[in-house]
């Protein structure tokens, strides 16, 4: 697999360190690895015993900027394909605990929108991507297609090191893997500027993708 990196489930955030956030919020033990062949994965899944929780659909979610500035932190609503969820997610480094997340299941995708507009969080951008979802041995494995790349796979587990082992169950290299936003891999395939994609793109569809 060409250079593969980890995302995370991704959306847009910045890097960096923050020495007063994210105490409260919960450690999102995931890798990504891109680019995959779907067909290839699939194949692995059946064959590890995975099983298929939702077959490909349109996951949407809107992006925030969180009320009080905070460099390496976004707020999100996304809507799923069995659920609703409002998060606050912050990518502060490079390593797999630094991945931090509060979620919240909401019971409408709207109204998440309008709370967080009212509060006088600021919009960013709209998004889209399409997703399949499987689970085994109590990981998570998702099919992922962002507008303008190509496919990817994120496996996410209760701790690093049930990441790392279904990771290379299913043949990644655990040492390739990439943790933090979606961001860095359209700067790296397309090459947009994270800060581009960040603060001047309003909306990623598969109608209008992200161009080099």
């Amino acid at each position: 697999m060409a250079d593969a990196h980890a995302l995370g489930a991704c959306s847009f955030g910045i890097v960096g360190s923050s020495p007063t956030r994210g105490t409260n919020m919960q450690t999102e033990f995931e890798a990504t690895f891109y680019p995959v062949n779907p067909d290839d994965i699939r194949h692995k899944l059946k064959e590890a015993g995975a099983v298929l929780v939702y077959p490909e659909y349109l996951m949407k979610r809107v992006v925030f900027n969180p009320p009080k500035p905070a460099p390496f932190a976004w707020l999100r609503v996304r809507q799923e394909a069995d659920k609703t969820t409002m998060s606050y997610k912050m990518v502060n480094g490079n390593k797999i605990e630094d991945q931090k997340e509060i979620q919240l299941v909401i019971d409408d995708f709207q109204k998440g929108i309008d709370f967080l507009t009212e509060i006088g969080a600021e919009k960013k951008s709209y998004q889209e991507t399409k997703r399949e979802l499987w689970k085994m041995d109590g990981a998570e494995i998702t099919i992922d297609i962002w507008p303008g790349l190509k496919p990817l796979v994120e496996v996410e587990a209760g701790n690093e090191e049930e990441v790392k082992r279904m990771s290379e169950k299913l043949g990644f290299d655990y040492s390739q893997a990439y943790f933090g936003a979606v961001d860095g891999i359209y700067e790296k395939e397309l090459g947009i500027r994270v800060d581009v994609l960040n603060h001047a793109v309003p909306e990623i569809t598969f109608e209008n993708p992200p161009k080099k």
